[in-house]
């Protein structure tokens, strides 16, 4: 089994929207794929949001989607996010699936945020390397640190071995994106790829321009 591994260095920068528009490539292409967030930190209407909403924006079963102590894929706010889980317990999950789908898209948390003190990223992504290969997909906002949390991130990984096929910038609505800046990033980065989303905080409205995922994944075949 593959892992694309969703991560960040802030929090509700789109990670799910993104894994969701992913999952759903995977299901175009014919792969067969779950999802998997071990901490699911949002509940809305008295649902975990993140799994609510990967149900409803893609083709996967319930028990097709994994939280935090949800084996069965059942999607439930009693999973309690104050539950103590170890990186053991999250690579129990992998171990027990690897066999069953092509593809797993795993979110984490915000990659610097210390919000489980038994949850090191660094440590556990390496310890699953061991076993799966890893993609990581680093998802990026634009802000005036654009330029060092993009290579940062890049670096961060790259440099312990991990594949990066790509890092998603995104880009708040309505906001001046300067083409210099980009281009800067691309040539620092090469040969990863960058690609840029517009973001829409309004919920009502679309939030991610034009990308063509399935022929973004398509790329890793």
């Amino acid at each position: 089994m593959k892992l694309f591994c969703i991560i960040s260095d802030k929090s509700h920068v789109g990670k799910t929207y993104i894994s969701s528009h992913i999952v759903s490539s995977l299901k175009m292409l014919n792969k067969t794929v779950c999802y998997y967030k071990p901490f699911v930190m949002e509940v809305r209407d008295n649902k975990l949001f993140d799994c609510e909403y990967v149900k409803n924006k893609t083709t996967l079963r319930a028990s097709d989607i994994f939280v935090s102590y949800a084996t069965n894929g059942n999607i439930s706010p009693l999973h309690s996010i104050n539950t103590k889980i170890d990186e053991r317990d999250i690579t129990d999950v992998i171990d027990e699936n690897k066999d069953i789908y092509d593809y797993m898209v795993f979110e984490s948390l915000s990659l610097y945020s210390p919000i489980k003190e038994n949850y090191n990223f660094m440590d556990l992504i390496l310890d699953i390397e061991k076993e799966s290969e890893v993609h990581v997909i680093p998802v990026v906002e634009y802000d005036s640190n654009i330029i060092h949390s993009s290579l940062e991130q890049v670096e961060l990984f790259h440099t312990r071995g991990f594949k990066i096929p790509f890092i998603i910038i995104n880009v708040k609505k309505d906001l001046f994106v300067s083409n210099s800046v980009i281009e800067y990033i691309k040539n620092q980065i090469n040969p990863i790829k960058v690609y840029t989303t517009e973001f829409d905080n309004d919920a009502e409205k679309k939030k991610i321009e034009d990308i063509k995922y399935p022929d973004i994944i398509k790329e890793l075949f």
